[in-house]
């Protein structure tokens, strides 16, 4: 959340889980938790598993602890950046740093992208990287900031 400059007004929060991002935001920051199971009644469901995302425009997002769970990631980067103003927030625990195959299928992973494969479908749509640290909790995932170009 320190990275959420004070232009943002509106941010989707993809795999939002327990809305934890929500407590950090100002109060006038509209936020739009999405995830696949209802935690309260401000839960936007969407499976992005069966290619359902939500139709919201939002000068933000942030996909953190999601993509590894996702069978076609791209697909849901996609549309995140079709759907975002200024900037993505996104954390991934990437093959680069985990390519134990077996080991991320038993930590229930079933996407397999590389940083640069990342990099590369962001650019394409607009977005640069803009910062790059590792996670505080887990060093070998990292977070990613993108900013629209």
């Amino acid at each position: 959340s320190g990275w959420i400059t004070e232009d943002i007004q509106s941010i989707v929060d993809y795999g939002a889980g327990k809305m934890y991002l929500q407590e950090y935001l100002a109060p006038e920051v509209k936020y739009f938790p999405v995830d696949y199971i209802r935690r309260n009644e401000q839960t936007i469901l969407c499976d992005f598993n069966q290619g359902v995302f939500p139709d919201i425009q939002s000068d933000a997002a942030v996909c953190s602890g999601v993509l590894e769970f996702i069978y076609t990631p791209e697909q849901l980067l996609i549309h995140v950046c079709e759907h975002t103003n200024k900037m993505i927030i996104l954390s991934y625990l990437g093959i680069d740093n985990f390519s134990d195959i077996d080991g991320r299928r038993a930590s229930a992973y079933v996407s397999d992208l590389s940083e640069r494969q990342i990099v590369e479908l962001m650019e394409s749509k607009g977005f640069q990287l803009n910062k790059k640290v590792p996670d505080p909790v887990n060093h070998a995932c990292m977070v990613y900031m993108f900013c629209n170009k």
